[in-house]
């Protein structure tokens, strides 16, 4: 089975319009915990790039999806590489399938008001 599932909050958005239109976004997923010998929270967080090509998904992360919004996703993992040799790279890309809005934090009274 090819599946992730995590959740976080969205850092930034990106939307690249075209023939083929994409929208990618970051998302940062908590992954703190108690250190045993001090008994001190240490935070550990993980940023990931999540996109998707559907045109319906991209529509509502242009016009739905923000800085700050907590969202559950799930999706597929697509493997990826370029160039050759000694240039050659690889990565996995986090290809959307699904996705939900948890949580939109309040704004803040005095920025709505600049």
């Amino acid at each position: 089975m090819n599946k992730f599932i995590l959740c976080g909050r969205v850092g930034k958005v990106i939307i690249a319009e075209g023939e083929k239109a994409k929208a990618t976004f970051t998302l940062c997923v908590d992954n703190g915990y108690t250190d045993r010998n001090t008994n001190e929270w240490v935070d550990r967080d993980h940023w990931f790039f999540v996109q998707t090509y559907n045109p319906k998904q991209v529509e509502i992360v242009q016009k739905h999806i923000q800085k700050g919004d907590l969202l559950n996703v799930e999706g597929e993992l697509e493997p990826w590489s370029s160039g050759s040799g000694s240039d050659k790279k690889s990565g996995m890309n986090l290809a959307l399938s699904n996705f939900k809005r948890l949580h939109r934090p309040k704004s803040d009274a005095a920025s709505d008001a600049a």
